[in-house]
């Protein structure tokens, strides 16, 4: 389905990710033999991204940039495009101004080994922007925009994978999913780089934010870490559906100022994911349903209006203390039997009061 160097990757969570798959493949277009033409860009000779996509006569195309190429790129609703580093060069994509994102995608983009980057400020752009039915794959780079108000985003039908990189900046979202986008977060082991990381600025509002739409996050393989943190909040969810799952590897979920994940509406699976928040907050879930099973929290655990946290069992027990457990609004905790170290039965506690006040214990 796709073009470059990154085609065929498993992200580890393929059960997970078959409810997403009817999209992937709509994205990519009927059958049939494609035509591939390769341009080579040096930017550092006056070559341009965007003049080699204009003039593009194939369904796909594959860029080998060299250079630093500073301008607004748009990939258009027909086009599939892989942009790479030619071999022995150096490449980047580099924001141009504040009219629009440095990379907008109707059609298909895959970046491998590009890093992508603003120093502008701005509040109107993403430095990235997937358009409802687009497709972007980012691997193996970085992409960094400190000043504009999200990094990657993505609205309505779309998909954004994201796999051994960093991506840092976004004064509001680093990584931003709404209206029914897809994003899927990895790391994976046998490459250049067997992390990722997402990173809020510490003004920022939340590292993940994923509006009606479905998020997975894993990490496959000893040495995989993804680590998601920073602003306010690390994972701030409303009506998010997936899964957050460490197979054989690690996913860090962390914040130092409030709430490490905040979950409103939704179903969402937590496997072996280590969460630790800051002013004594790790996990909220209001209105919503998650489902834990093994990891770390390290921070209270609250379920409120109507939302239910179910710690399940597992070869592995998850680590939390039971006193750190609060339910308010409506809120339900279920402890089950085996699930929680530390813990002998089934506990956790329940409040079916519209304010506040005292949790009666459920066994």
């Amino acid at each position: 389905m796709s073009i470059g160097a990154n085609n065929g990757r498993v992200t580890g969570i393929a059960a997970s990710l078959a409810a997403a798959l009817p999209l992937v493949l709509a994205l990519a277009g009927p059958a049939g033999a494609a035509t591939v033409q390769t341009v080579n860009v040096n930017c550092s000779t006056g070559g341009s991204v965007q003049s080699a996509i204009n003039a593009a006569t194939a369904d796909k195309l594959v860029l080998n940039l060299t250079g630093n190429c500073t301008e607004n790129i748009t990939v258009p609703a027909a086009l599939e495009v892989a942009i790479n580093t030619a071999q022995g060069g150096a490449g980047a994509l580099v924001h141009a101004d504040i009219t629009g994102p440095a990379l907008r995608v109707q059609g298909r983009a895959v970046i491998s080994g590009v890093p992508i980057s603003s120093t502008l400020q701005t509040n109107g752009h993403p430095l990235v922007r997937v358009d409802p039915a687009g497709h972007v794959e980012f691997y193996d780079s970085s992409a960094t925009a400190p000043g504009l108000f999200k990094v990657f985003s993505a609205y309505g039908p779309s998909f954004l994978q994201i796999g051994n990189a960093t991506v840092t900046g976004g004064t509001e979202s680093t990584i931003d999913l709404g209206g029914g986008a897809t994003g899927v977060i990895f790391a994976t082991t046998g490459g250049t780089s067997t992390t990722t990381t997402i990173t809020s600025p510490a003004a920022g509002l939340q590292a993940i934010g994923c509006w009606q739409s479905s998020l997975f996050v894993s990490s496959s393989g000893a040495g995989a870490v993804v680590t998601i943190g920073g602003g306010k909040m690390g994972i701030s969810g409303r009506d998010c559906r997936g899964e957050v799952s460490a197979n054989w590897g690690q996913i860090n979920v962390t914040q130092t100022k409030t709430l490490a994940v905040s979950l409103d509406g939704g179903v969402q699976s937590f496997v072996g994911v280590a969460i630790a928040g800051g002013s004594a907050d790790g996990l909220a879930v209001s209105g919503g349903n998650l489902r834990v099973t093994g990891g770390r929290i390290a921070g209270r655990v609250t379920a409120v209006r109507q939302g239910v946290i179910e710690f399940a069992p597992a070869g592995t027990r998850t680590v939390v203390r039971p006193a750190q457990l609060s339910c308010q609004y409506g809120g339900t905790i279920y402890v089950r039997a085996g699930s929680v170290a530390g813990t002998a039965g089934d506990l956790g506690c329940s409040n079916t009061a519209a304010k506040p006040g005292a949790a009666t214990l459920v066994r």
